[in-house]
């Protein structure tokens, strides 16, 4: 009996010294040991910052342009556009001195449309759409030949493009006219004024650029000539006497 009590007493004493070594749990308590990810929630945190930097960045650049887009233009002077490219893209010479150009085709007059490169209204159809955004986005658009021809000089000077008012082109580094003939108040003739045949100019349809009106003329000149007095091409001439059916003069004793 004894030895049963002692046995009982040594168990006892064994739970409770067990027991007592092992951690009690409080209710609520949390395991707040983050788990070892080798350093990859640092870079994600990175990452996110700097995606958050650049974002930052492309905001603050995209309002910089939006400043830059309603900014006025401050008038100073200038010699053609490119002297005023630094206030704005769009801005232009007028009459020596710096102003905002177009920036679509609404602020253009009628029969012309906006390059929206150079912030001019022109005449974008004419010539092979030579100055058309695509094909002229840098220099000037020029008008030749009594305005039957449109070119982008692609290195602008004050001498080939001068400082025109917005709408209009240089003439042959002579003088501004409009970028656009009007067939209604047609100025083809006197734009072509000097020529032999300057009456044929009239204003096309569509291109709205000068070109010879071949119903009314024939050959390259105005000449009215009849069966009885001309030479039919082919036949010898004598230059200054005698007159070619076809209206040209007599070349190398020959009509053509």
């Amino acid at each position: 009996m004894k030895k049963t009590l002692i046995l009982l007493l040594l168990l006892s004493a064994f739970v409770f010294v067990a027991c007592g070594d092992t951690p009690l749990v409080q209710k609520g308590d949390v395991d707040t040991t983050q788990p070892d990810d080798g350093g990859q929630s640092d870079d994600v945190n990175d990452d996110v910052a700097q995606d958050e930097d650049k974002v930052e960045k492309e905001d603050k650049t995209e309002t910089q342009d939006s400043d830059d887009a309603v900014k006025p233009i401050e008038p100073t002077a200038c010699t053609m556009d490119e002297d005023c490219k630094d206030q704005a893209k769009t801005a232009i010479c007028v009459a020596a001195k710096c102003k905002a150009g177009c920036k679509s085709d609404d602020g253009c007059p009628l029969r012309l449309r906006c390059n929206l490169a150079l912030g001019r209204c022109l005449n974008l159809a004419a010539s092979s759409q030579a100055c058309s955004t695509r094909n002229c986005a840098a220099g000037c658009c020029v008008a030749k030949d009594g305005l039957t021809l449109l070119e982008c000089a692609k290195t602008p000077t004050p001498g080939v493009c001068g400082v025109c008012k917005q709408g209009e082109v240089f003439l042959d580094g002579n003088k501004c006219i409009e970028a656009a003939c009007d067939v209604n108040d047609d100025e083809c003739p006197t734009l072509n004024a000097g020529k032999e045949d300057e009456e044929c100019y009239k204003c096309k349809a569509g291109a709205l650029i000068c070109e010879m009106d071949e119903a009314e003329c024939s050959g390259s000149a105005a000449v009215t000539v009849t069966a009885y007095q001309c030479l039919s091409a082919g036949q010898q001439c004598r230059a200054g006497v005698d007159e070619c059916c076809s209206g040209q003069p007599c070349v190398n004793g020959y009509c053509y």
